[in-house]
């Protein structure tokens, strides 16, 4: 048998020529014109004769004098200037060691009461508050001239519990 051959292509598909769109004017041709005054159907109800239900207005309130607001009261414990004269766990030491101190240096403690301050598992030995941070640094100069070391200024940040040492 022989192979046979391949049928013959069929004929291109002549393309269809789409139908002419219709204009809008033609589409709403039948619908006529519109008319200003639109009146309702017999039986129908008119709803042009009806008033919408308006909520009352509410009346307005009283106008009462506020409670000026009250200033808040300053922090318990405020950032402050400090001297850090040491550190310690032991505040029976501690109060010892202030004891020292002003007895070596009567004058440059003159006035001075010792706080205490938590820094982790130990506490700062502080000398203050002062006013600037100037006048804390003429004191470290003072405290280093007397043979001090290991004094600096720190500033406590607000809400820091600064206690005083009491040293009897």
């Amino acid at each position: 048998p022989e192979p046979s051959a391949p049928p013959p292509p069929a004929p291109a598909p002549k393309p269809v020529e789409a139908a002419p769109q219709p204009s809008l004017t033609a589409a709403f041709a039948d619908l006529g014109k519109p008319t200003m005054q639109a009146a309702p159907a017999s039986g129908a109800v008119d709803i042009r004769k009806i008033e919408p239900a308006r909520p009352e207005p509410k009346p307005e309130p009283k106008v009462e004098e506020k409670p000026k607001p009250k200033k808040p009261a300053p922090p318990a414990h405020p950032s402050r200037i400090w001297v850090q004269i040491g550190v310690g766990r032991d505040k029976k030491a501690i109060a010892f060691d202030w004891r020292r101190y002003t007895r070596q240096e009567p004058a440059l403690f003159k006035g001075r009461k010792a706080y205490i301050s938590e820094m982790g598992r130990t506490n700062r030995i502080l000398a203050g508050p002062f006013e600037t941070q100037k006048a804390a640094n003429e004191f470290i100069a003072d405290l280093k001239k007397a043979g001090f070391d290991g004094v600096l200024p720190w500033t406590s940040p607000a809400g820091q519990v600064v206690d005083v040492l009491p040293v009897n």
